[in-house]
């Protein structure tokens, strides 16, 4: 059935074009593929990991002088770097310190996402606590 939806797919332009013709099934339908996965175990598994993440991540790094907000949507989380806690002034953009705390989590093994001074994590569904542990653990000495 697959096959066939994705055969059927027109590649000819219209005089109602639209941005996604002409690519293949698969790719027009992501609702179709989100409605897939949440039907399997995972996703309830992934929904109770990223609620733990936030409490953890809420622990170890929500009085951290550094550490203006966290933020996150499902298990992708993200430190927001001040300078100054209580009126979470920036650093100077010149700084670039998450730039400089993304380089030594990566030296520890940590892959992070510096956006200006904004530190994204962005773990795969099927981690475990465990590996997430770690992941916090060296977030930790880099942020010390």
């Amino acid at each position: 059935m697959m096959r066939s939806m994705m055969t059927t797919a027109s590649t000819k332009p219209s005089s109602t074009a639209t941005p996604m013709q002409g690519i293949p099934w698969a790719v027009q339908r992501p609702t179709g593929c989100w409605t897939c996965w949440n039907r399997t175990a995972s996703s309830p598994r992934a929904r109770k990991t990223a609620q733990w993440l936030t409490e953890e991540m809420e622990v170890r790094f929500g009085n951290h002088p550094l550490v203006g907000e966290i933020r996150h949507i499902g298990l992708i989380h993200a430190l927001e770097l001040v300078a100054d806690k209580k009126t979470k002034a920036p650093f100077p953009a010149e700084k670039r310190l998450g730039y400089q705390f993304y380089r030594k989590a990566l030296e520890r093994g940590l892959v992070l996402r510096p956006l200006g001074d904004v530190l994204y994590f962005n773990p795969p569904l099927t981690i475990t606590r465990g590996e997430l542990t770690q992941a916090m653990d060296i977030l930790e000495q880099v942020l010390e």
